[in-house]
C-alpha cells in the first residue's frame, strides 16, 4: 500500500524533479571542485555548498549571460519534457534531467567563447 501512495506521489509531481535535481548536480559539481582544487576539509562542505548556490542563483537571474544560460537548459529541458511524453515515469524524469543538463553546458561553452573571443 505505502509503495502505490509512493508511486501515485511521484506521478503527480515528476515534473518538478527535473529542475531540482538539475540546480543541485551543477552547484554539487561546482563545489566538489572547489574541494579537491583548493584542498578544503571536509568540514568545509555545506558552507561551500550553500555560497555555490547563492553564486549560482545570482549569475542564472542578475546576469545577462546567465539569463541566456538558463534559458537555454530550460529549452533543453523543455526539449526533454516533450520527447518523452507518454513513456514511463521513470524516462520523463530522466530525459529532461539529462537534456537540461546537456543544454546547460553546451550554452555555457558557446557563451565562453563568444564572451573570450572580443
Amino acid at each position: 500500500m505505502e509503495l502505490i501512495k509512493t508511486k501515485s506521489l511521484i506521478e503527480k509531481i515528476w515534473w518538478a524533479i527535473p529542475p531540482v535535481v538539475v540546480v543541485l548536480f551543477i552547484t554539487m559539481r561546482r563545489t566538489f571542485w572547489e574541494m579537491t582544487h583548493f584542498n578544503r576539509p571536509l568540514h568545509s562542505f555545506v558552507s561551500l555548498y550553500e555560497k555555490n548556490t547563492l553564486t549560482l542563483l545570482h549569475f542564472h537571474f542578475f546576469d545577462f549571460w546567465g539569463a541566456i544560460v538558463t534559458l537555454s537548459a530550460i529549452a533543453f529541458m523543455s526539449i526533454g519534457y516533450y520527447l518523452s511524453r507518454k513513456k514511463s515515469v521513470a524516462m520523463r524524469i530522466a530525459a529532461p534531467t539529462i537534456t537540461a543538463i546537456i543544454g546547460y553546458y553546451v550554452s555555457a561553452v558557446l557563451i565562453s567563447l563568444l564572451v573570450f573571443m572580443y
